[in-house]
């Protein structure tokens, strides 16, 4: 949700996400932060070549989670 809130997504591509992180389409392996991100870039993928900037707030976003958890 914090994808959301922090508007790198919009909310009609939350299920998406959701779908790549229970099912993702590659092996990303444990679901950890790394998994969630390569969900993100995977369902984000045409908009982060349109908007760069995307990463960067997908970055911060996991990075800002990761933080929490420590």
């Amino acid at each position: 949700m914090n994808l959301y809130r922090q508007n790198v997504i919009g909310v009609q591509r939350i299920p998406d996400i959701l779908g790549q992180w229970e099912d993702p389409a590659f092996d990303w392996g444990d679901r950890t932060a790394w998994r969630l991100f390569n969900a993100a870039i995977h369902v984000l993928a045409g908009r982060v070549a349109v908007n760069p900037v995307i990463t960067r707030q997908l970055h911060q976003v996991i990075d800002g989670v990761c933080q929490h958890l420590n």
